[in-house]
């Protein structure tokens, strides 16, 4: 009979009462929204008093002449991109054509 009354007082003591937390919420709104004033200006001034650290650099490098032509700006590497391609291309419709 004990252990009843235990177990309740227990999980009486562990609800949260929902509408008594919106009371005291309203209750103490004012001082809620002095707080919330006050911790919005200290933020704003301590973020615009930081400052800005970004450090930004850029080396160009001069594109080399290419004799062959083709390939644009990645000379030789573009065109063993584009022969892979081709070869891929070939790999996978010998691939299906095989499969049929």
């Amino acid at each position: 009979m004990q252990e009843n009354d235990i177990n309740k007082s227990q999980e009486e003591e562990m609800e949260i009462d929902l509408l008594e937390l919106a009371m005291t919420l309203w209750k103490k709104r004012k001082k809620l929204a002095v707080w919330s004033a006050c911790g919005a200006v200290l933020g704003l001034v301590v973020a615009f008093s930081i400052p800005k650290e970004n450090a930004t650099s850029v080396k160009l490098a001069p594109e080399v002449a290419d004799s062959k032509g083709g390939g644009g700006s990645l000379g030789v590497n573009g065109r063993l991109f584009y022969e892979l391609i081709i070869w891929s291309r070939c790999c996978v419709s010998t691939a299906l054509s095989g499969c049929r």
